[in-house]
């Protein structure tokens, strides 16, 4: 994409991989900070992308909060209270830049391996 567009500005990456992809080939071709890079998931490698500046924008979903509600519709199905389990559930999503990286809600909402 890089190549075929030369005055591209901007990439979304849509999910992990390709969000990953998309930073790596920026870095690849010294466009950090001309092409804009907004990853969806924050994996551990998105932050540091985006503390170099190959990423700009990192939108992380809130999987503690996914794992949360799971559990507690699965408890209340295997009780067979089925009248609090919502058919979609809005999750939220934070999204991180460099000015709020460091902030409390920011850095629960970062995906880190332990």
């Amino acid at each position: 994409m890089l190549q075929r567009t030369p005055d591209l500005t901007g990439i979304f990456g849509a999910n992990l991989f390709s969000a990953e992809g998309a930073a790596q080939a920026v870095k690849n071709a010294n466009l950090s900070g001309t092409v804009r890079v907004a990853n969806f998931d924050a994996p551990e490698q998105a932050i540091a992308d985006l503390r170099a500046g190959a990423v700009d924008l990192v939108i992380a979903q809130k999987p503690a909060d996914m794992g949360t509600t799971g559990v507690d519709y699965a408890v209340m199905a295997v009780s067979g209270d089925m009248t609090g389990i919502q058919k979609r559930v809005p999750t939220g999503y934070v999204v991180i830049d460099r000015d709020n990286v460091d902030t409390p809600e920011a850095q629960a909402a970062i995906y880190k391996s332990q």
